[in-house]
């Protein structure tokens, strides 16, 4: 496989009992599917020695504006997608066999983000609240009020006490 970024030879490196393919060239690093999971929290002893060995080859002048073809489906570009609620690393993922890149810094930022299941909890917590609070969910929920006062009327005109006793 090629690196994605400077379409140099990936390089096979085992940690532990996970085998990651590197760039050299950039820093960057794909795992296959599932893969990420092994390394991504800061307990995963294995995931700081994926770092260490990332910074080593990190190019802070690389443009990773580009978007990437898949470096196991070559003919497959790749999504970019938030990595977790809270919005602050954009990484790369095949739709086809689900292999992740992560470009120089981004493991070591992931790892970051979430210390422990304290940490991402807190973060689901945080982020159900803004959707909750945002402007479009507030406008719905008037909405859904105003038709509920509406039906209760029409059924107060039917003769029911309650339009909503079989349905909430």
């Amino acid at each position: 496989m090629k690196c994605p970024r400077t379409g140099e030879a990936l390089v096979k490196r085992t940690f532990g009992d996970l085998e990651v393919d590197v760039s050299v060239g950039c820093g960057g690093i794909w795992f296959d599917q599932f893969e990420l999971s092994k390394v991504k929290h800061k307990h995963q002893e294995l995931g700081e020695l994926i770092v260490e060995q990332l910074r080593k080859h990190a190019n802070p002048f690389l443009d990773t504006a580009p978007r990437l073809r898949c470096p196991r489906d070559t003919d497959v570009v790749m999504m970019r997608r938030y990595f977790s609620p809270k919005r602050q690393i954009e990484i790369d993922e095949c739709p086809k066999c689900g292999g992740i890149w992560l470009d120089a810094g981004e493991l070591e930022g992931i790892r970051d983000l979430f210390g422990g299941s304290t940490d991402r909890v807190r973060a689901t917590d945080e982020f159900v609240t803004s959707v909750m609070s945002s402007p479009e969910v507030q406008a719905y929920e008037r909405e859904s009020e105003n038709l509920r006062s509406k039906l209760q009327g029409i059924g107060a005109i039917l003769g029911r006490s309650s339009v909503f006793d079989d349905h909430g």
